[in-house]
């Protein structure tokens, strides 16, 4: 299961999940409720969530696997719950993968993943880009807390919402990309 986390660790806001090509966002922020039940979102503590992710990853046998330990530290602090047992971070994979398959690219200490989509063959649509979703999430969450409706949002803000949400499952697909790419560029098993 691939996870991204909008918010950051500090206060997760909406977690998106992939599993078996299936997305699915779970809304944890309680001022964001409004914007959940406008697009047909769940609402669930982060704590419910995690102990939802754990139940899954045990029965299905499946790893959850994020871009970096901040998806973890979120969980952690957020919920107590430690999910260290299930959890992968998929920027050290990506890191080998590009030493060893793409030795050509300027080497970086932190490989993002907007670096590595294309190399991965997945196009990310601009209006998607690097830095974007924090100000998107900050508009939503001041609009909402302001107004005390979705309905009396901006148009801009209300599609703030929609490419907040757009932009966290191209996350989740694009690490899932990556991820693939980069099992097969270092002949591992691909995570489940």
């Amino acid at each position: 299961m691939y996870l991204s986390i909008e918010g950051g660790p500090e206060e997760p806001a909406l977690v998106g999940v992939l599993v078996d090509g299936d997305f699915e966002p779970f809304v944890c922020d309680p001022v964001l409720k409004p914007a959940a039940a406008e697009k047909g979102l769940p609402f669930l503590e982060i704590a419910k969530l995690a102990e939802m992710l754990a139940a899954r990853c045990r029965s299905d046998d499946r790893l959850l696997i994020g871009w970096s330990d901040s998806v973890l530290t979120a969980f952690a602090t957020h919920s107590g719950n430690d999910l260290s047992v299930v959890f992968r971070e998929r920027r050290t994979i990506a890191a080998d993968w590009m030493a060893r398959c793409h030795p050509d690219q300027a080497p970086a200490r932190d490989w993002r993943l907007t670096d590595l989509l294309p190399l991965a063959d997945f196009p990310r649509p601009p209006h998607l880009g690097y830095g974007k979703s924090a100000k998107r999430l900050r508009a939503v969450r001041t609009m909402i807390a302001r107004k005390g409706c979705f309905e009396q949002l901006t148009g801009t803000v209300k599609g703030q919402w929609t490419k907040l949400l757009q932009h966290n499952e191209t996350e989740c697909r694009g690490m899932q990309a990556v991820v693939t790419a980069a099992a097969r560029g270092l002949c591992a098993d691909l995570p489940r």
